[in-house]
C-alpha cells in the first residue's frame, strides 16, 4: 500500500481522513498511556533505489512521540457544516475499527507477496516490514539476461569460494552455496537458515567486507547493517537486533567477544527469538529472522566446535587486493543494475534443504583443528614433524629439546599460541592422545652421537593413532589422512639448527 501519514495530513474531508487510519496509523494499547505508530515513506541511503525501474518504494513504522500533535488540522464533516480536527476523528475510527487499527505489541518480520499469507502472526501483533527495495520481474530464471551483472558474480566467485586447499568441483559447490544464502534472504525472509558465512583472510582490503555490504544492500536495503563491534548483537544493549534482519560484523577481534560469547552467538544464528535490550528500557524478546556474515582475519576470532553445522567458513582469495579502482567499478556495475542483481536472486533455483549439509572446506578444517592442543596440530600438519631428527626410514624420532625447537618456530609461523607448552618435557603430555610415548630406556634415546631423553614411534603406527584420532574428533577425512607432503613446505625451517 503506498499511502502514508503525508496523505493524512493532506486529507481535506472526514470520510477520506476515516478511509486512511487504518492504512497509515497504529494505536498500541498495551502500554500504560497509548501510544500511536505512523507509516512513513522510506528515504533509501542503497544504491538510488528510486533511480531503477524495478525498484520498490519501502517504508518505516515510526513511534509518534508527541501522540496525535502533529493532525491538529481540521477536515469538512461528512454530514454537517462544521469543521472536525483529524486528530478527534482519528480516535473516533480507532475505537470503531478495532483490530484494524489497534494492536498490543510490534514485531518485525519480513515477507515476500508469496509468503505474506502464511507469516504466523497473531492477532493484535503489528509487523513492522516496510518491503523490500525492487520488484520481481515476471520471466523465469532462465529467461532474463543476467550478463550485465555476470563480471560481478565472476567477481564474487573469485573472492568468496576460490579456498586454495579445494578443486574446481569443491568451489563450485561453496559457490552455490554462497548463492543459495543470498537467495534465501528474499526467497524466505521469514526462515533463519540456520547458518551463518565466515569469510576469512589473512590480508585486508581483499574484498570480502565490500561484498558482504554492497550485496546483502542491494537484498534488503536499509535492513542491512555492517557493524565494527560484535558488542552490537552480543553485548548487553543490542538494539541493532531490532532494526536490521541481515547483519554483517567486519574485523571481528582475535579471541574476542564472538569467540568467548560463541554459544551465544550460535543461539543468535538458530533460535527463533531473541532477546532486544535498549538503554532505559527493560529486555524484551523478538521473532529473529536475523542472518549473520562474519568477516575475519583470524582463525580464532570464533570458537567453531568439532561437528558444527552452524558455519559455513571459505578463505578468500587476495587476488584483487587493494585494487581500489577494481572495486570502484564493481560498485558502479552494482548501482546501476542494482534491480537485476536483487533479482538474480530472487529467481535463483533455491533447492529445497540447500542448507541441511554445510560443505566443509579447507579453511574450515584449519579452523576445527586449531581446537586440537597445539603440538598435536603440530604434528599432524608439519612435515618437519614427519621427517624426523635423523630421517630413520621406519621410525619417527625425536629429541624432545630439537622437537620443542621446530615446534615453536612452527608456532609462531602458524601465529598460534603455545598454549601451556612452554618447555620441552611440557610436549609429551598432548602428544600421548596419537599414542606418543617417551623412550623405554628411563625416556632416554640416542639419536647419533647424542643420548638425551625423547621417543621413537612407528611410521606406520603413528599414522593409524592420528587416524584414529581424527575420526574421533569426528573428521569425515580421517581414513584418507596422509602425513604432509615435505615437499610442499616452506623451507624457511632450515635456518633453524638442528
Amino acid at each position: 500500500c503506498p499511502l502514508t501519514i503525508e496523505h493524512l495530513m493532506q486529507a481535506t474531508t472526514e470520510r477520506h481522513v476515516r478511509f486512511l487510519v487504518p492504512k497509515v496509523l497504529a494505536r498500541l494499547t498495551a502500554a500504560t498511556s497509548e501510544q500511536w505508530i505512523k507509516k512513513v515513506r522510506h528515504a533509501s541511503t542503497h544504491h538510488a533505489a528510486s533511480s531503477s525501474a524495478l525498484a520498490s518504494p519501502t517504508y518505516r513504522f515510526v513511534l509518534m512521540r508527541d501522540g496525535l500533535a502533529i493532525l491538529r488540522g481540521k477536515v469538512d464533516a461528512e454530514f454537517s457544516v462544521r469543521r472536525i480536527r483529524i486528530s478527534d476523528i482519528v480516535v473516533d475510527e480507532a475505537q470503531r475499527r478495532g483490530r484494524d487499527v489497534n494492536y498490543q505489541s510490534i514485531a518485525f518480520c519480513p515477507y515476500t507477496p508469496e509468503t505474506r499469507s502464511a507469516l504466523a502472526m497473531d492477532h493484535g501483533v503489528l509487523n513492522t516490514f516496510g518491503g523490500f527495495p525492487y520488484r520481481e520481474m515476471d520471466a523465469a530464471f532462465d529467461g532474463i539476461d543476467w550478463s550485465p551483472i555476470r563480471p560481478l558474480l565472476d567477481f564474487m566467485k573469485t573472492v568468496l569460494c576460490s579456498d586454495t586447499g579445494g578443486g574446481a568441483h569443491d568451489a563450485d559447490t561453496w559457490w552455490t552455496f554462497v548463492q543459495s544464502w543470498h537467495a534465501d534472504i528474499v526467497q524466505n525472509p521469514a526462515r533463519k537458515p540456520r547458518v551463518c558465512l565466515v569469510y576469512y583472510s589473512k590480508q585486508q582490503q581483499v574484498g570480502k567486507g565490500f561484498l558482504a555490504r554492497e550485496i546483502c544492500s542491494v537484498l534488503v536495503g536499509d535492513y542491512f547493517n555492517q557493524i565494527d563491534d560484535e558488542k552490537h548483537i552480543l553485548g548487553d544493549f543490542t538494539s541493532k537486533l531490532a532494526r536490521y534482519f541481515v547483519l554483517a560484523v567486519d574485523e571481528s577481534e582475535q579471541r574476542g567477544v564472538s569467540h568467548q560469547l560463541c554459544g551465544k552467538l550460535k543461539n543468535r544464528i538458530t533460535e527463533p527469538t531473541c532477546s532486544v535490550t535498549l538503554k532505559g528500557i527493560d529486555p524484551y524478546d523478538v521473532r529473529s529472522c536475523h542472518r549473520y556474515i562474519y568477516c575475519i582475519n583470524w582463525l580464532d576470532a570464533l570458537n567453531i566446535e568439532l561437528l558444527d553445522q552452524r558455519f559455513f567458513v571459505t578463505e578468500c582469495s587476495s587476488a584483487f587486493q587493494g585494487r581500489k579502482e577494481l572495486f570502484a567499478q564493481m560498485k558502479q556495475l552494482i548501482d546501476r543494475h542494482a534491480g537485476l542483481l536483487w533479482n538474480y536472486f530472487k529467481k535463483f533455483p533455491l533447492q529445497r534443504h540447500w542448507n541441511r549439509t554445510i560443505p566443509i572446506t579447507p579453511a574450515k578444517r584449519t579452523v576445527i583443528a586449531r581446537r586440537y592442543p597445539t603440538p598435536v596440530q603440530f604434528a599432524i600438519a608439519s612435515p618437519i614433524f614427519w621427517r624426523g631428527q635423523d630421517t630413520h626410514p621406519n621410525d619417527i624420532r625425536w629429541h624432545w629439546d630439537q622437537l620443542y625447537t621446530k615446534y615453536r618456530a612452527w608456532a609462531r609461523e602458524q601465529e598460534m599460541d603455545y598454549g601451556i607448552v612452554h618447555s620441552a618435557a611440557a610436549l609429551a603430555g598432548p602428544l600421548e592422545l596419537l599414542s606418543i610415548v617417551p623412550a623405554k630406556d628411563k625416556g632416554r634415546l640416542q639419536i647419533a652421537s647424542s643420548r638425551r631423553t625423547g621417543f621413537s614411534a612407528s611410521r606406520m603406527l603413528l599414522i593409524q593413532a592420528v587416524r584414529r584420532f581424527l575420526t574421533n574428533m569426528g573428521d569425515e577425512g580421517a581414513d584418507d589422512w596422509e602425513p604432509p607432503d615435505d615437499d610442499d613446505h616452506d623451507n624457511s625451517d632450515a635456518a633453524i639448527s638442528q
